[in-house]
């Protein structure tokens, strides 16, 4: 289970960088280094997950742990949302 939950961070993780890199890289910054000159302030990141049944408080609690670490690195934030399969 924790490999599951630490393959969900990771991707979670890969997927909030990746769209803010490609934010970046879209913009007109004079910064050779696109993740360098990342500013997400004042943006959002929607990311679109399955529900877990099992554990869904720890889900939504994992949720806000994630959105605020990254809003404190990166300015931006994380909104989870979730669908049934």
């Amino acid at each position: 289970m924790e490999t599951r939950k630490t393959r969900f961070a990771a991707m979670t993780a890969s997927v909030a960088i990746t769209a803010l890199v490609v934010t970046a890289c879209g913009g007109s910054s004079a910064s050779s280094s696109p993740i360098a000159s990342i500013s997400g302030a004042g943006q959002t990141l929607t990311v679109l997950t399955g529900v877990d049944g099992k554990y869904g408080q720890q889900q939504q609690q994992w949720f806000k742990d994630v959105s605020a670490a990254f809003e404190k690195q990166t300015g931006a934030k994380v909104a989870f949302e979730t669908f049934a399969s």
